[in-house]
């Protein structure tokens, strides 16, 4: 049975300005010529590449990350909670009213 060697994980560094697409293409090519796995952070969000991966994949993946956070951030359970809550008062003041 072969034994494969565990490879280092790398780290890729965008630069300021740099976009997805680039990033993702820069990880890949970085993961091809060190044989390993490559991470980089890009807008708070950690991504990771191998040499198998597709700049397509990464991007798709950041979108979906970038979604599921912004979410998060825009409708949160108290807000949503506070949000129902005052509808709720409004009906039952309107029925009053009537």
């Amino acid at each position: 049975m072969e034994r494969r060697e565990e490879q280092p994980m790398n780290t890729y560094e965008p630069m300021a300005g740099e976009n997805i697409s680039t990033t993702a293409e820069r990880m890949i090519a970085l993961a091809k010529e060190t044989k390993g796995s490559v991470t980089a952070k890009f807008n708070d969000i950690e991504l990771m590449a191998t040499e198998d991966s597709t700049a397509e994949d990464i991007v798709g993946g950041f979108q979906t990350k970038i979604a599921e956070s912004s979410g998060k951030y825009r409708t949160p359970p108290e807000r949503k909670r506070t949000v129902r809550e005052s509808e709720e008062r409004k009906e039952e003041a309107q029925r009053k009213a009537d």
